[in-house]
């Protein structure tokens, strides 16, 4: 059992969690812990055996609600500047693996704006990402041209000077 919040969580919600094997969790059984984790509901070490299949399934099925920058927000809540360095590792493989995934299939998963929304909440340092943008013009230059003048929700004063540098570097991809 997962400790949380009694007035934030519901038995049904505990159930979910535990209602099959972690790898065959569905997107129904997580929803509810994708937005409460660490916050209301669980401790870092309860986010992070949950993490895993999260993460698999923000990329591949999706949340009901925007998942991936809360999912990837819940990381910076959770201190994960402070996690083994195997660990971190692990996130920022997949991260980049995710944002690869967005760029190269519109059809599943998530779009470039919201792994590199949720990347810049985690307070990763942006080349690794530019670079792999760097590799694909076109879906780079959409975003460009989607996110001009716009600003995600998401985004707070602290990911400012990320999000500066973001909107500098596809300020200069060509037209």
């Amino acid at each position: 059992m997962i400790d949380g919040c009694s007035c934030c969580t519901a038995p049904s919600d505990h159930a979910d969690v535990h209602a099959a094997p972690l790898r065959e969790l569905n997107v129904d059984q997580l929803q509810y812990f994708v937005v409460s984790a660490v916050f209301t509901w669980g401790t870092v070490e309860d986010f992070k055996h949950f993490l895993p299949r999260m993460f698999e399934l923000t990329a591949t099925d999706g949340f009901v609600i925007p998942a991936t920058e809360t999912l990837y927000g819940r990381l910076a809540y959770a201190e994960f500047a402070t996690w083994p360095p195997a660990e971190q590792e692990a996130v920022r493989v997949f991260s980049l693996a995710h944002l690869h995934s967005a760029l190269v299939d519109d059809e599943d998963g998530d779009d470039p704006e919201a792994v590199l929304t949720g990347v810049m909440l985690m307070g990763e340092e942006l080349t690794p990402y530019l670079a792999l943008l760097g590799e694909h013009p076109e879906e780079a230059a959409i975003l460009r041209d989607r996110c001009a003048g716009w600003r995600n929700g998401y985004l707070t004063e602290e990911t400012r000077p990320a999000e500066q540098r973001l909107d500098d570097w596809l300020s200069r991809l060509p037209n």
